[in-house]
């Protein structure tokens, strides 16, 4: 009895130290659970939100990267339009009619494509054509050297000058002379009655030459 006594007074003197925060003997934590209860639905249902809007974010992203995804079909307007020499194309190897009829290609070159005209084939090599035989025709016979008949000529007019020789044997009624031109026969020169053979003459301009029965005279240089 007498310890109990001096532990109440003990307590009282608590008491009076520290106000009506003391008490006489520890009381146990009040629970409060639809407090907590409601806490964890609103952080469940914050998390629910945040999980959502990262997956709509990443499906939009893999919609907009994703090469597989089907684009809207566009036909983009061709930039040039002028088709002629140096003009710029844009397909190589593409072929286009100029406005001046004719045929262009698209050709890159020097680090931009243009139209120009297609290069012309090369014409075949000499070397794989065989070469024709070339052959001279033949030269022209020579003409017919001059001859003489019977009568009296004027030499340089009637036959030209030179070395002239019966082409047979003469009879005994052959007959020749050289006159001078103009003397109408009277100034001879020569003459003869070679009786026989093959009598030769040499004639120059400026002379006359009669000839009877001696047959024909050619010339033989």
């Amino acid at each position: 009895m007498g310890g109990a006594a001096v532990v109440s007074g003990t307590a009282l003197l608590d008491r009076r130290r520290y106000g009506a925060r003391m008490s006489t003997s520890p009381q146990p934590p009040t629970a409060q659970p639809n407090a907590r209860k409601r806490q964890a639905l609103i952080a469940g249902g914050a998390a629910v939100a945040v999980l959502a809007i990262a997956v709509g974010a990443y499906e939009a992203g893999r919609a907009g990267s994703d090469p597989e995804a089907p684009a809207a079909a566009t036909t983009p307007a061709p930039r040039y339009t002028k088709v002629g020499i140096g003009y710029l194309c844009e397909n190589t190897n593409a072929s286009a009619v100029g406005d001046d009829g004719r045929t262009y290609n698209c050709v890159y070159a020097q680090g931009r494509a243009t139209w120009q005209l297609p290069t012309p084939s090369p014409s075949p090599s000499p070397s794989s054509t065989p070469a024709t035989p070339t052959t001279k025709p033949a030269p022209p016979p020579p003409p017919p050297p001059p001859t003489i008949d019977d009568g009296t000529w004027t030499v340089g007019i009637d036959f030209p000058p030179g070395t002239y020789r019966v082409t047979a044997q003469v009879s005994a009624d052959c007959y020749w002379a050289i006159t001078k031109s103009g003397s109408n026969g009277e100034n001879i020169i020569a003459n003869d009655i070679p009786g026989g053979g093959r009598p030769t003459v040499v004639l120059r301009k400026g002379q006359d030459f009669e000839t009877n029965d001696c047959g024909t005279w050619e010339k033989r240089k």
